[in-house]
């Protein structure tokens, strides 16, 4: 079951991921996010790899919530998936693994300040989080630090942790 803290967190990153705002997820809103990332980077070359992607983090994310089998994901199965994943974190690896991947397609090895407020701006998340994010103070994080936060955003209930912070400033 989740916290109030990760329900709070849940309900942030589902908004973000219900690009076209019809209150649940779709594959639509993969593919959106993915034309919205390319164009955020300037990388229109990247955006057919970036659906592709996408579409990979969808087809997993309907398998493991899309409990009506309506071929969409309601805010109270995408929360109960989480709920799920945080009783097997092996859940959390494929997550923090295709931000990687995104990470390296649109930046390389290391996703600096600017990046990061590129990507969570596109992915319709508040920037201005790098920061929190950054624990080192080096100005980027590498490919294991983004891994780690992903995984700390989604899973931890610690509103301390700095993975809090990865995907942007929560909402009060």
């Amino acid at each position: 079951m989740l916290s109030e803290f990760q329900t709070r967190k849940a309900d942030y990153r589902f908004d973000m991921l219900d690009t076209n705002g019809n209150g649940v997820l779709e594959a639509v809103d993969y593919q959106l996010a993915a034309q919205r990332i390319a164009a955020a980077f300037g990388k229109p070359e990247l955006t057919a790899e970036l659906e592709a992607g996408h579409r990979e983090i969808w087809t997993a994310l309907l398998a493991a919530s899309d409990t009506d089998g309506d071929g969409q994901v309601s805010r109270a199965e995408y929360r109960a998936a989480l709920a799920g994943a945080l009783d097997d974190p092996k859940g959390f690896v494929a997550a923090t693994d295709a931000m990687a991947d995104l990470v390296v397609s649109l930046c390389g090895s290391q996703l600096t300040a600017a990046d990061h407020d590129k990507l969570v701006t596109a992915l319709g998340g508040n920037p201005g989080s790098f920061a929190h994010v950054d624990t080192g103070g080096k100005g980027y994080l590498s490919l294991d630090e983004v891994k780690t936060a992903a995984a700390q955003f989604y899973a931890s209930d610690d509103p301390d942790a700095p993975g809090n912070w990865f995907f942007g400033v929560l909402p009060s």
